[in-house]
């Protein structure tokens, strides 16, 4: 018996769920990359910042430091703000972990069912076949016996003939 036609599509589902979640997963994981960088650039530009308040004081201008001081405060509230965004982010992506795994589990699950239909259907064939050759083996066999001239009682070989009797 092949495999279903209702087995092979829960298989495909399965298969393109996965892919769905895996994809979801991979999208968030290149967000929360992106959003990492960007951090990362928050943090350069408020050392840069430091770096202008520093200078500013050294030269003593006043309109440099108070530059400086507020590209400071404004790449700290991005950092903040990044930083919120970046936890909210490492939860969902927990959660698409999970759904890429139970999808993923799914997916082995249907597998299996079609691989083990497959082989069943497999084995019926090779038994099914078996079967024919042994029909057809038997019936050669059978026929052959039956085409062999028969022997009457006492005159095949190892009967012994009349002239070997002893008297």
């Amino acid at each position: 018996m092949p495999v279903s036609r209702s087995l092979r599509r829960l298989f495909r589902i399965r298969e393109l769920e996965e892919d769905q979640s895996r994809l979801a997963l991979d999208a968030s994981l290149s967000e929360l990359r992106r959003l990492e960088a960007a951090l990362r650039g928050a943090e350069q530009q408020r050392r840069r910042a430091r770096q202008t308040v520093n200078q500013g004081v050294c030269a003593g201008s006043l309109a440099e430091r108070m530059a400086g001081l507020e590209e400071e405060a404004s790449s700290e509230r991005l950092s903040s703000a990044l930083g919120l965004w970046i936890e909210e982010l490492h939860a969902k992506i927990n959660a698409l972990r999970e759904v890429y795994r139970v999808k993923s589990l799914q997916r082995r699950q249907a597998e299996t069912l079609v691989d083990e239909a497959e082989a069943r259907s497999r084995m019926d064939a090779a038994r099914h076949e078996q079967a024919g050759l042994d029909d057809w083996y038997g019936n050669r066999t059978h026929a052959r016996k039956g085409d062999e001239p028969r022997d009457p009682v006492g005159t095949g070989p190892g009967a012994s003939s009349g002239s070997d009797r002893e008297t």
